[in-house]
């Protein structure tokens, strides 16, 4: 919260004690801020897991640290400056070195943490993903006070995604799973999805040798082929050509293709970008298929 809107909310509160008559009322600006911290900071679902005090003990870390995705914990003061970071190996060590569940917060050693200031330009935090070394940030104010976490699987999803920079977005909203796709098995060979949104899909496909995928259509995407290793022919609607590294194929909505692989050794590789508004398996119309899928 801006000192600004602190002293806003500290000359309310002054103004509804001497109203009500209440001189105990009257807050002092450090009880202030305290309580403006927990109503603002400790609400937000997306950085609470990730937060813990000093005051706390061993065992609130362990339960912190299962209930969030990277195993780490940012540890603040009672206003919400920022103090440093621990993670599930400090925990273990400090365990086997106290022995004692009801060790706080306060004796592990901590790490110092990369931080961004909520002033700062997207320009930093590319630099500090890209030439600092950096797992995740940690937003601050001009008063280190954490404002946001930001990893580097939200920073790769917000550039994947093309949402504009603003420190206060909501990043573990960022669906993770688009950039940690599985490989998927097919007679002919296999796919990988490198990345899905709402407007693309990209994908590598390897082909065996001697393989081919079925004649197919689609009606909600069109795909832009590129082969990157190996040699082939290509169908496209009445169209047959011999393909190779650096070949470029365009396939319209509704166009009938099929690609194959025509080496005795060696798979062929191509990169697929889709188009579309929907990018689901089900969309694959299959014509002819020499392995006897619907």
């Amino acid at each position: 919260m801006s000192t600004y809107g602190t002293g806003i909310a500290y000359e309310g509160a002054i103004h509804a004690a001497i109203s009500a008559g209440r001189q105990d009322m009257l807050p002092s600006y450090t009880q202030l801020n305290k309580r403006l911290f927990q109503q603002e900071i400790w609400k937000n679902p997306s950085i609470t897991s990730y937060i813990v005090s000093s005051e706390m003990n061993i065992i609130d870390a362990l339960k912190k640290i299962k209930s969030n995705k990277y195993s780490f914990l940012l540890s603040v003061n009672e206003y919400g400056k920022l103090n440093g970071a621990l993670d599930s190996s400090d925990i273990h060590d400090c365990l086997i070195e106290y022995q004692n569940l009801d060790t706080s917060i306060g004796e592990i050693p901590i790490h110092e943490v990369k931080t961004i200031n909520t002033t700062d330009s997207f320009d930093v935090v590319i630099d500090m993903f890209q030439n600092q070394g950096a797992e995740y940030l940690a937003v601050v104010d001009n008063d280190y006070v954490l404002s946001n976490i930001i990893t580097k699987y939200h920073f790769h999803l917000l550039l994947l995604e093309d949402i504009a920079w603003d420190f206060r977005f909501d990043f573990f909203s960022l669906d993770e799973g688009k950039l940690l796709q599985d490989v998927v098995n097919r007679p002919w060979g296999f796919y990988k999805s490198l990345f899905i949104s709402d407007f693309t899909q990209v994908k590598v496909i390897s082909l065996l040798p001697g393989q081919e995928i079925s004649l197919q259509k689609h009606f909600k995407r069109e795909e832009y082929w590129t082969i990157v290793r190996g040699k082939g022919i290509m169908t496209v609607d009445d169209q047959s050509y011999f393909v190779e590294k650096g070949r470029q194929i365009f396939i319209p909505k509704e166009a009938i293709h099929r690609i194959r692989n025509t080496q005795a050794t060696g798979n062929l590789v191509l990169i697929e970008a889709q188009l579309g508004d929907y990018f689901g398996e089900d969309d694959i119309v299959r014509l002819r298929d020499k392995y006897g899928r619907d």
